[in-house]
């Protein structure tokens, strides 16, 4: 699996309690995690590797799921 973050530590330093002195080297870790967790399992491998592609190729366009 890439480490194509789904949201960005500033996003949570923004809309969470979180402090912004913590460092963001130490969420990162913590986002992978959970995505893997929690995200991976609801959208199945095809959509979470496919979203993880549309992030980092900027493309998050509308797909037809071919079952490749």
């Amino acid at each position: 699996m890439r480490d194509i973050l789904f949201i960005q530590p500033q996003n949570i330093y923004d809309r969470s309690p979180l402090h912004k002195n913590i460092d963001s080297k130490m969420i990162v870790p913590e986002i992978k995690a959970v995505q893997e967790m929690y995200l991976l399992p609801v959208l199945g491998t095809a959509l979470y590797e496919r979203l993880q592609e549309g992030i980092d190729d900027n493309n998050l366009a509308a797909f037809i799921v071919t079952g490749k």
